[in-house]
């Protein structure tokens, strides 16, 4: 056999290997596509007797992962009007399955029933397993101490905290916007709006001015003086990047308590697991330096003064070490505290 009657056989093959692959694919998606017809679908046939219907998609595992991912805002408005019998349907993402209540009445219905319809300790464990990071053999632990005190209840305790932060936004409205060019010399509120100084005319004058996202700006201002008024400003200054990894960790929400996996190329979801690995460290180490302080013993090196950290986290860290609560399940629940 001649060198071009094998090439010609190898490029064969590979172009059967090709055919085959994408025949299985075509197959693959008609077969889901046959199936969840089979169980429901968005038109007006579905019918309005059944509590839960799937939302029919092409890819199976996959299932409307790229639509949420791409406009999750359009889809569930077109699922809306589309179904507008239906209350309540279920969509495929990753391998899950996830109920999505469409009309506000039934999930007001839903939040009523008694604590044996809705339990809310399964609901409270799942978003601190999922998306703040609690280790999934510690449920027993949680059910233990899940009436943890939130101490927001404390009048006093309470009232201490609204003090501190009107007093630190009065004291740091001044410097809501430093004008400053570079971003070195920014504060971290600008820096996370996106602040950019530029020159404009009034009258027959150029004064400088800056460009920046309001929105964004104010709420990263309020996020980070309520941060410094409940953790202290000690805190801030080991993990500078604290208030941006919040953003972070905000902006990746969604995929975290869906338990999409980390190895998937989706930018808010893995600086979302990134900054949730960066706060939990730092908690971690927070919290054994307020044992420290209140066992009398030396801080941690990275640690300076906890003077200013509030009485609603120093009462809770109390609590938490007098229960023996374990490490990773504090860490979490205290990342839960300071990111509500």
């Amino acid at each position: 056999m001649s060198e071009a009657e094998d090439w010609s056989m190898t490029e064969s093959y590979a172009q059967l290997k090709v055919s085959l692959l994408i025949a299985l694919l075509v197959l693959a998606c008609s077969a889901s596509v046959v199936i969840v017809n089979r169980k429901g679908s968005l038109g007006a046939s579905a019918s309005p007797s059944k509590d839960s219907f799937i939302i029919p998609y092409w890819l199976p595992y996959f299932g409307h992962f790229f639509h949420l991912w791409y406009n999750w805002q359009g889809f569930f408005r077109r699922a809306k009007m589309t179904s507008a019998v239906q209350s309540l349907v279920t969509i495929q993402v990753l391998g899950q399955r996830c109920a999505i209540i469409l009309k506000p009445d039934l999930s007001k219905k839903v939040f009523e029933r008694q604590a044996s319809s809705l339990n809310q300790n399964t609901l409270h464990w799942h978003m601190l397993a999922n998306v703040y990071g609690a280790d999934a053999k510690l449920w027993e632990s949680f059910m233990k101490v899940n009436q943890a005190p939130s101490y927001y209840g404390n009048e006093e305790l309470a009232s201490d905290l609204t003090l501190r932060i009107n007093a630190s936004l009065e004291s740091h409205l001044p410097d809501l916007v430093s004008f400053s060019e570079s971003a070195i010399d920014q504060y971290e509120w600008e820096r996370l709006a996106n602040a950019t100084l530029t020159e404009q005319t009034y009258g027959m004058r150029l004064r400088p001015a800056v460009e920046i996202d309001l929105l964004a700006l104010l709420r990263s201002f309020t996020g980070a003086i309520h941060l410094t008024s409940l953790v202290g400003s000690d805190f801030s200054d080991t993990c500078p990047s604290a208030l941006k990894d919040i953003s972070d960790f905000e902006h990746g929400w969604k995929y975290l308590l869906i338990r999409v996996s980390p190895w998937l190329p989706i930018p808010p979801l893995t600086k979302a697991y990134i900054a949730r690995r960066t706060l939990t460290k730092v908690i971690s180490s927070f919290y054994d330096a307020l044992h420290a302080e209140a066992s009398s013993e030396p801080l941690p090196s990275q640690w300076r003064d906890l003077s200013d950290v509030s009485p609603v986290v120093k009462a809770r860290s109390a609590f938490w070490r007098n229960q023996g609560v374990p490490k990773s399940l504090r860490v979490a629940a205290d990342l839960e505290f300071i990111w509500e």
